[in-house]
């Protein structure tokens, strides 16, 4: 490929359809720097996930859904993942 014919930086092709950078192998979440019980714990994992959620929710916008209805739908689904909440934790 010669370098007219490159892609766009920031993006891969992966069979003829471009795809978001971060999605094209296993994602890398940063891992804690501090304890469970630290109280920037939170905090940091909220980070750590961030770049990885914005990623989904601007597929999701690319695909026709509203960003808003897909911000909501990855709230909904990660409260039914995570089960009742266990406050012991925090």
């Amino acid at each position: 490929m010669t370098a007219a014919k490159l892609p766009p930086l920031g993006k891969r092709i992966v069979h003829s359809v471009a795809v978001h950078p971060m999605l094209i192998k296993e994602p890398v979440v940063d891992k804690p720097k501090n304890a469970l019980k630290h109280s920037k714990y939170e905090v940091e994992c909220r980070e750590a996930l961030k770049p990885h959620l914005d990623a989904m929710v601007d597929l999701a916008v690319k695909a026709g859904w509203d960003r808003k209805v897909a911000s909501y739908s990855l709230m909904y689904l990660a409260a039914k993942k995570s089960g009742p909440h266990d406050s012991s934790l925090f």
